[in-house]
């Protein structure tokens, strides 16, 4: 996968195994990085990477 391609709520709950309401619940506490395209919301993956890894105990997911 492309790091230059913006992922959808869903690829992020796949890709990273959280909920998409685990997801919608970050965004709109405006805890996670995210880029808004009109009502859209998408993700840069090396951005999500990092969140995780900051907000994970050990500084790992998974």
């Amino acid at each position: 996968m492309s790091d230059s391609r913006l992922l959808t709520i869903k690829e992020v709950a796949e890709i990273f195994s959280l909920s998409v309401s685990r997801v919608r619940y970050e965004v709109f506490r405006k805890r996670m990085p995210f880029i808004k395209l009109g009502r859209s919301v998408r993700f840069r993956r090396g951005e999500i990477e990092a969140w995780i890894s900051a907000n994970t105990s050990g500084g790992e997911h998974q």
